[in-house]
């Protein structure tokens, strides 16, 4: 209830603020860029399909962010004074 009055009160401004931005134009090298990066894409999808590219890298990310987390938990713990 709280919270739907306070979205209530502050959407209009922060729509208001929102619609005073300029607008965002690009230049056709997005286009380009987009083109080349589809094409290269393609490619590398005859070789390794681009799901299981994918897979490796979100497998990459979710192992190396656990071992940083147990080695930040891990020096917190060293931080203690009895744990030398």
């Amino acid at each position: 209830m709280i919270i739907n009055l306070l979205v209530t009160l502050f959407a209009p401004i922060i729509v208001y603020f929102l619609q005073q931005l300029n607008d965002v134009q690009l230049n056709s090298g997005i286009a380009t860029m987009l083109e080349t990066v589809t094409g290269y894409a393609s490619a590398l999808n005859a070789f390794l399909p681009i799901d299981v590219l994918l897979g490796i890298i979100i497998f990459d990310i979710a192992f190396e962010t656990g071992y940083l987390i147990f080695k930040t938990i891990y020096w917190i713990i060293r931080r203690f004074p009895t744990q030398s």
